[in-house]
C-alpha cells in the first residue's frame, strides 16, 4: 500500500503554531524570499539556507503563541549559540570549527497574538530581524540567547517578507567573505 504524501504532510505538519513546525515555516519563508539552492531542507546542516551568492544564512524563528494554552504570551527569545563544530550535509563531514558558523542571521517573529487567526504561511504575519555572524560576536559575545526586545534595543529594525530578500542583500554587502567553506 503507498500511503498519500499529503496526508503525511497533513498529520506530521498540520499544527502550524507547533514550535517546531513554525520554525520550518519559518526557515521556508526566508528560503523563498532569497532563492535558497537546495531543492529540499537539509536536516542538522551547519547553515539553514544558501543564498545563489554563496552566503549561508541561519533562520531562527519565535512567536506570541503557543500551540498549546498558556496564561500569558511567550516572550520571544533566539538561540544564538556558538557551536564548536560544523556539520556539513551535502559533503558528510565536520569541521572543527568554534563559531556562529552562518554569515547572515534571520530572526523570524512571528506576532499574530489571536490564535483564531494565527497562521505561520500567511506571510503578513511575520516580522524578520537581519543581522551577520560578526554583529552577533560584537554585541553579544559568546551569550547563549537574546530577547527580541533587546535585538530591537541593539538597532535591529523589523521588515515585512516584502523587503526581507533586499534587507538581507543589504547585509550581504557587508560581509567580505562566507564563514563556512561551502561548495
Amino acid at each position: 500500500m503507498r500511503l498519500e504524501k499529503t496526508d503525511f504532510y497533513e498529520w506530521a505538519f498540520g499544527n502550524t503554531l507547533d514550535n517546531t513546525t513554525r520554525a520550518i515555516i519559518a526557515e521556508y519563508l526566508v528560503h523563498r524570499a532569497v532563492g535558497g539552492v537546495d531543492r529540499h531542507r537539509l536536516n542538522w546542516n551547519a547553515f539553514d539556507i544558501e543564498t545563489p551568492e554563496g552566503f549561508t544564512i541561519e533562520v531562527k524563528a519565535a512567536g506570541l503563541i503557543q500551540s498549546w494554552a498558556t496564561e500569558k504570551q511567550c516572550v520571544p527569545e533566539f538561540d544564538i549559540s556558538i557551536k564548536n563544530k560544523l556539520w556539513l550535509a551535502r559533503e558528510n563531514r565536520y569541521i572543527p570549527m568554534t563559531t556562529r558558523y552562518s554569515d547572515i542571521w534571520v530572526f523570524a517573529f512571528h506576532e499574530e497574538t489571536d490564535r483564531n487567526l494565527a497562521e505561520p504561511l500567511d506571510t503578513s504575519q511575520w516580522r524578520f530581524l537581519v543581522t551577520t555572524s560578526k554583529w552577533l560576536e560584537q554585541n553579544f559575545g559568546d551569550q547563549n540567547k537574546v530577547r527580541l526586545s533587546v535585538l530591537i534595543k541593539h538597532g535591529l529594525t523589523t521588515v515585512p517578507y516584502d523587503r526581507l530578500r533586499m534587507n538581507l542583500l543589504d547585509k550581504a554587502k557587508t560581509i567580505s567573505k562566507s564563514v563556512i567553506p561551502v561548495g
